[in-house]
């Protein structure tokens, strides 16, 4: 492998900000099923790791286009290029390059078909930069067959170096190498065969200035019968003077350049010498900072994701004794539920209608109307004016199968709008059970771990434990817990969502009826809880048969910071610990899976958030992520933080403010955000109250309210159809 002609990569900072040039397309694709995964460091040279599958790649400054070209050259190195051959190489490495580089590139364009545009476009990039030094050259006299061989590989035919006819076999010979030992014979032999050229070039030339020093062999042989200058010659110009020998010559200027470069050496291969030092000038000399690649630690379902019938046997064997204590204790909380359950009726009502129109006028839209062949014998007796008399038959095609997935925040900040969100939440299964939509439910939580580990284990050692190195961190307390879900029965489901609702009273409430231990509220584990979506949504997926998935998080705030482990001391001390250590900048997080790479951790919060999601939507096609954010304060910092800097904010937040509510159109990772004001959530229940005799103008004012009022969950609830219809 050439150690140094095809190892480049963008790895720049602008204004102390890392900015890396993300894998992606076919490149990343090509990555993730071969395994390989690209670290871009600061060192000389591309190097590859068998055993782990990495390649390395110094840090130079290119275009998308170059870049892409050359990650796709050294992966087909490390796929195609032996790393433990032993022969030996007895002549110029430079010939073995430029014979290997083609055959590789051409095992490359075979394997993956779609790369035959980067190469192109990366090689004419390269060229109009003269990056092989061939500007303004006579390519036939100024350079070896090799280098020719080396631009019409790379280039292409329709860059027209001429070979002549002799050359174009060994040109053949290039194109059609296949094996490792094939290329190191092909090499050898073009290297040889070179020498030979040139000794007979040289010899040549010998032959012709011996010839040229001896004089012209019929001068000497005419002797004095020579006419000398002046004698017999009417028109000889009388003021050039004659010399009788050389020595009598005066010097004359030789003009150098006039005579041409000097004919190459056979050890020569100038195309590649002058590539190379031109990527020695892209060198970027602050790369140097701190660059720490991060993958998914191990995931063990058992582990993390605790079931529904496991949480809710938990649940009513804490409630059990409580209600034969004390019958009323969750007597307030339950008559809040059928409360809102009776009152939610015309709600989900609404959603249903709306889900089904949406269907149906989609339904249609995939409707074709065709032709049989087959004679219509209802029409048959219009056949005289008529030229349609055959049956018909019209299709649909199939739509897309849905399933939900909902991620519900179970954090200290949730306790003001826990209830409230919960109504939400009840809604939107409620839609589900009518027009079975399969389903699952999920709090994230920092608390279960008590219900599940060793009273032995307290919570600091918990955190520590299961630190891989270089591995994101999800620390033992953490759980996903499956709360609802579509597998259970009517009954069942309605004595879970009552289960919920008690825990959610608890939380907002006094009241006899405490938390179970291990739901209380915990911290904001979100990016843990995004990460344990790599595996919930494919197994929810595959095990309903579905096409696509519509992953649905219900948060209030910012996730924690995630944590990854990292050996720290010395080894050969053997003083050498797992420690945790921040995701944040400097960090990138690489997917083995995808091959794809994210460099965004500069702040550690929402920069990860939208990393992970978009890790979550590109590992799982055909799944989208939805985002509901309830609001207290800080409207214009979520949308800046979740949707960019965007020229429409003014009008979004008039929108917010007026609704209590807003759909945000174009967000960073999330395929729809919504977010919705707390106030508003509570304006929702609001009841309009009327006396006994209302005048019109009342009853008009309490519907004008009840309309506001009802605006926050119809307006969110038909755009959250629209994204599942």
């Amino acid at each position: 492998m050439s150690p140094s002609f095809f190892c480049v990569i963008l790895h720049s900072y602008e204004t102390n900000r890392m900015n890396t040039k993300e894998i992606d397309g076919a490149i990343a694709r090509l990555l993730a099923t071969e395994n390989l995964v690209v670290e871009h460091r600061n060192v000389p040279t591309a190097s590859f790791d068998v055993e782990d599958r990495i390649l390395t790649l110094p840090n130079w400054d290119s275009t998308q286009d170059v870049y892409d070209m050359l990650v796709s050259h050294e992966v087909g190195h490390a796929l195609f290029t032996p790393t433990e051959w032993t022969g030996v190489v007895d002549f110029p490495k430079s010939y073995l390059n430029v014979v290997e580089d083609a055959r590789i590139e051409k095992m490359m364009k075979r394997k993956f078909r779609g790369l035959a545009r980067y190469f192109s476009a990366g090689y004419s990039e390269l060229v109009e930069k003269d990056f092989f030094g061939t500007k303004d050259a006579d390519l036939a006299k100024e350079y070896n067959l090799i280098d020719r061989i080396n631009l019409h590989v790379k280039i292409g035919p329709f860059a027209m170096i001429p070979f002549t006819v002799e050359e174009q076999e060994w040109v053949e010979r290039t194109e059609n190498l296949e094996t490792f030992d094939e290329a190191v014979e092909l090499a050898k032999a073009i290297y040889e065969w070179t020498k030979e050229q040139k000794e007979v070039e040289e010899e040549t030339q010998e032959v012709q200035v011996q010839q040229s020093d001896e004089g012209n062999p019929v001068d000497e042989m005419q002797g004095d019968e020579q006419q000398k200058p002046g004698e017999g010659d009417d028109d000889a110009d009388l003021d050039t003077p004659s010399y009788s020998n050389e020595e009598d010559q005066p010097e004359e200027d030789i003009d150098f350049d006039s005579a041409g470069p000097a004919a190459p050496s056979a050890d020569d291969v100038k195309t590649q010498d002058e590539f190379d030092k031109q990527l020695d000038s892209l060198v970027n000399k602050y790369s140097a900072g701190r660059q720490r690649y991060v993958e998914l630690g191990k995931f063990i379902w058992d582990d993390v994701v605790v079931d529904w019938s496991e949480v809710h046997e938990h649940i009513d064997t804490f409630q059990r004794p409580i209600l034969e204590d004390r019958p009323e204790a969750y007597s307030f909380a339950d008559k809040l539920f059928n409360e809102f359950m009776s009152g939610s009726r015309k709600s989900v009502n609404y959603l249903v209608k709306e889900f089904e129109m949406k269907k149906s006028a989609d339904a249609y839209a995939r409707t074709s109307v065709s032709k049989t062949g087959v004679i219509d014998t209802n029409k048959l007796h219009t056949y005289s004016y008529n030229d349609d008399i055959f049956k018909r038959v019209t299709s649909v095609a199939d739509g897309k199968n849905h399933g939900l997935v909902f991620v519900l925040d179970w954090s200290g900040s949730m306790s003001e709008v826990l209830l409230d969100t919960l109504k939400q939440l009840f809604m939107l299964t409620e839609f589900c059970k009518k027009v079975q939509i399969p389903f699952e439910v999920y709090t994230f939580t920092n608390e279960y771990y008590c219900v599940r580990k060793s009273d032995d284990l307290n919570r600091s050692n918990l955190l520590r434990m299961g630190l891989e190195d270089h591995k994101i961190h999800i620390n033992k307390t953490f759980n996903m817990v499956n709360v609802l879900s579509s597998r259970a029965s009517t009954r069942q489901y309605k004595h879970h969502c009552l289960n919920l609702w008690r825990e959610g009273v608890s939380q907002r409430y006094y009241t006899d009826g405490t938390a179970t231990p291990g739901m209380s509220l915990s911290g904001t584990p979100l990016n843990e809880a995004i990460i344990s979506l790599n595996w919930i949504l494919p197994k929810f997926k595959k095990e309903n048969g579905l096409q696509n998935v519509n992953a649905v998080i219900l948060t209030d705030g910012e996730s924690q910071t995630a944590m990854y482990g990292l050996k720290a001391g010395d080894e050969e001390l053997g003083d050498v610990r797992m420690r945790s250590y921040r995701l944040d900048y400097g960090c990138i997080l690489r997917d083995r899976q995808t091959g794809r790479t994210y460099p965004k951790f500069d702040d550690g919060w929402s920069e990860a958030t939208n990393t992970f999601i978009q890790q979550v939507r590109d590992r799982n096609p055909g799944v989208s992520v939805m985002g509901i954010r309830v609001i207290d304060t800080g409207f214009t910092s979520f949308v800046r933080q979740y949707a960019g800097w965007r020229e429409d904010f003014a009008s979004l937040k008039n929108e917010y403010r007026k609704n209590k509510s807003v759909v945000i159109p174009n967000p960073i990772s999330f395929n729809a955000l919504y977010a919705i004001s707390n106030k508003g959530l509570k304006e929702d229940e609001r009841e309009v109250e009327l006396n006994d005799n209302p005048t019109k103008a009342q009853i008009n004012k309490a519907f004008r309210e009840m309309i506001k009022s009802s605006g926050t969950n119809r307006k969110v609830l038909s755009s959250f159809i629209d994204q599942i219809a």
